[in-house]
């Protein structure tokens, strides 16, 4: 089973909400599956179920999962979709794709659903290794 970093109330408590939005559980398991990617050649001590045993370290990742959901819902895209596109039309179909280079393919649209904040708590509490890194440079 997959792990899941952070609860609704956890959500709710990082947006200052006094209940968490209905269907959030989803949203924090996907960016949870998100955070896991970003913090694939980190090193850091486990529990025997792969959370982080250090709390600085488990609250940071926590919180990138929180931040991930949080951008998402800023953005309005949570699957990085909307990065390859500049406008899209329904009648007579028109589409315009994204003019840089990396937003027009599918890891531009993959980085398109990082959020900034989450990839600067993972590298301030230490686990900024590989992706994290690179993400958190781009966006400087």
């Amino acid at each position: 089973m997959a792990r899941v970093y952070a609860t609704a109330e956890d959500y709710a408590n990082w947006l200052d909400l006094t209940t968490p939005p209905e269907g959030i559980a989803r949203s924090l398991a996907r960016a949870s599956q998100l955070v896991d990617w970003l913090l694939v050649t980190a090193v850091y001590a486990t529990d025997p179920v792969g959370y982080p045993t250090d709390p600085d370290k488990r609250a940071a990742v926590r919180d990138a999962t929180c931040a991930t959901v949080a951008w998402w819902e800023d953005t309005g895209d949570d699957t990085g979709a909307a990065a390859r596109y500049t406008s899209a039309g329904i009648g007579s179909v028109t589409l315009s794709r994204a003019n840089t280079p990396t937003a027009a393919t599918p890891a531009g649209a993959q980085a398109a659903r990082l959020a900034p904040e989450a990839m600067q708590l993972l590298a301030d509490a230490g686990l900024g290794d590989g992706p994290v890194e690179q993400e958190v440079a781009r966006w400087r």
